[in-house]
């Protein structure tokens, strides 16, 4: 009913005569929303204002959400022309669903009405413009709101990460100085951005050094920033280096998970080494038994929750199915499949794609055809690579 009511005085406002409102020259030629230049001949109460302004915010969301922008524009043209101004909040929930929804140039034209129309932003407005200027590649706007506005954390990492996305590593790792000077937190999040960033560049030695440095600072350590690390290296083909550092997280309490071990298979498969792969498999296996039997037989592992974390997933079979299949044979990934289906594991379409794969790389088709059949019994949809690779 108050969507409808909404429509009903979007439509009647939308027939007013309405003209490109006027920015500040510090304002960029972008424009695409369109405001009235007067007040359209509805009357709208005074004590009904606020309510009508959430009735069009709440319109132009669902359009945007739906991704029919002429409509949301048309209705906030219509709001414009009524002469509501949304409540600060209002905004802030415009500028978020404009973000997240994909229409990233339009947050800066939002922004600027807000501005213009004499609301105040707050650092979460400053923070959704920084994070769109950021996904745009616009580094050097977003550093100038940074610099220029009462920012946090949040802020600060958005452009860090940005930077870090163009390259631009030590120039995000220049604005933790910055941030301490200013009395603004670096938090564990900063940290696994760089971490990040110096990894994806193969600077792996030197992001560890990063990490490190800021954990004796008081950055907490986490298994995060662990496998962070661990995939740089396994990305660099450092396995030894990789193996390490999960040693050394056992040993300094960072207990590594199934998300760790999932990246050392996914590596050691991709560089042919299934022995190593099969025994990593064979560890997070060797966990399950000892919960199975009320045994803790590792010397790391202290309790049961942390052999909970430890859950193999389909993805853990499933590397080490398809590394079977590429470098050794179809016999050991069958075999493999049946284990992780004894062991309670549901497969996925990507097991059962690897495992028809192999099948036809070893000639076996009709083995190939009747997995594809299996899978319909199994509840699974076979997508294309399944009937393209049969």
């Amino acid at each position: 009913m108050q969507e409808s009511e909404a429509l009903r005085v979007s439509s009647v406002a939308a027939t007013s005569h309405c003209l490109a409102p006027t920015f500040p020259r510090t304002s960029p030629p972008i424009r695409i929303f369109s405001s009235f230049s007067h007040k359209d001949s509805i009357l709208i109460p005074p004590t009904k204002t606020h309510l009508y302004a959430s009735f069009f915010c709440t319109l132009i969301c669902l359009y945007v959400v739906c991704g029919r922008f002429c409509k949301a524009s048309c209705a906030f043209s219509s709001m414009c022309g009524l002469g509501l101004v949304p409540v600060l909040p209002l905004w802030n929930r415009l500028l978020y669903e404009f973000n997240a929804s994909g229409f990233v140039s339009q947050v800066k034209v939002l922004f600027y009405f807000l501005v213009f129309r004499g609301v105040v932003p707050d650092v979460f407005s400053v923070n959704i413009l920084v994070h769109s200027l950021c996904k745009v590649g616009e580094l050097d706007l977003a550093l100038e709101y940074l610099r220029s506005n009462d920012v946090d954390t949040v802020t600060y990492n958005t452009v860090v990460w940005g930077l870090c996305v163009q390259g631009l590593e030590d120039q995000g790792f220049g604005l933790l100085s910055e941030m301490l000077k200013r009395g603004i937190c670096v938090d564990s999040i900063t940290c696994k951005i760089l971490v990040k960033g110096y990894c994806r560049i193969g600077l792996v030695q030197y992001a560890e050094w990063v990490m490190y440095n800021l954990v004796d600072g008081g950055i907490p350590e986490d298994v995060i920033g662990l496998n962070t690390l661990i995939d740089g290296y396994c990305e660099a083909g450092l396995m030894n280096h990789a193996l390490v550092l999960m040693e050394n997280g056992w040993r300094g309490g960072i207990r590594p998970d199934i998300v760790t071990y999932n990246t050392l298979l996914k590596a050691f498969c991709k560089m042919g080494d299934i022995v190593r792969a099969e025994s990593l498999l064979s560890e997070i296996l060797g966990f399950q038994n000892d919960e199975e039997f009320g045994q803790l037989k590792n010397r790391f592992v202290k309790t049961k929750a942390e052999i909970r974390d430890l859950q193999p997933t389909p993805s853990a079979y499933t590397t080490v199915i398809d590394g079977y299949a590429k470098h050794s044979g179809i016999e050991e990934s069958l075999s493999l499949y049946e284990r992780m289906i004894m062991n309670g594991i549901i497969p996925d379409v990507v097991t059962c794609n690897s495992i028809i794969c192999g099948l036809c790389r070893h000639g076996k088709l009709n083995e190939a055809a009747v997995l594809l059949r299996e899978m319909y019994t199994m509840g699974l949809d076979p997508n294309h690579v399944s009937y393209s690779t049969v």
